[in-house]
C-alpha cells in the first residue's frame, strides 16, 4: 500500500481517540450528572460516532483507490484500538475484564458498533467522489 495512505489511518485513529477523549470528558462532567449513567451514554454515543464517522468520510474523498479507503478505515480502528487499550489499561489501571466488557454487545456495549461505523466511513467517502 501507499505509504500516504497508511499515514492517513495513523491520523485518522489519533484523531478518533481525541474525539472520543473530549466527548468522554463531555459525558463525564455534564451529561452524566445532568441525565445519568445509561441515558448518558446513549447521548454521547451518535454524537462521538457521527464525529468519527464525518472524519474518515472526508478522510476518503482524497483517497485515488478504492482498497485504500480499507486501509485507512481498518488501519485507524487498528490505532484507535491501539491508543484506547494502552490508555486504558496501562494508565488508568482498568482491570482486563472490565475493558473487555466494553466491548459486550449482549452487555449493552455500543463500542463495537462504532468501531464498524469508523471502519467503514472512509469507503462511503469515497464513493461520493
Amino acid at each position: 500500500m501507499r505509504h500516504r495512505t497508511w499515514k492517513l489511518a495513523l491520523v485518522y485513529g489519533a484523531a478518533a481517540f481525541v474525539v472520543g477523549f473530549f466527548f468522554g470528558a463531555l459525558r463525564e462532567l455534564v451529561f452524566m450528572p445532568w441525565l445519568g449513567d445509561p441515558e448518558a451514554h446513549w447521548l454521547e454515543f451518535p454524537l462521538v460516532t457521527s464525529a468519527i464517522c464525518f472524519l474518515g468520510y472526508r478522510s476518503g474523498r482524497g483517497i485515488g483507490f478504492r482498497t485504500d479507503t480499507w486501509t485507512v478505515g481498518l488501519g485507524g480502528v487498528a490505532v484507535l484500538l491501539l491508543i484506547e487499550s494502552g490508555f486504558a489499561l496501562g494508565l488508568l489501571r482498568q482491570p482486563l475484564d472490565e475493558y473487555l466488557a466494553s466491548f459486550d454487545i449482549r452487555r449493552g456495549a455500543l463500542f463495537p458498533i462504532g468501531l464498524a461505523a469508523m471502519a467503514l466511513a472512509p469507503r462511503f467517502g469515497w464513493r461520493t467522489c
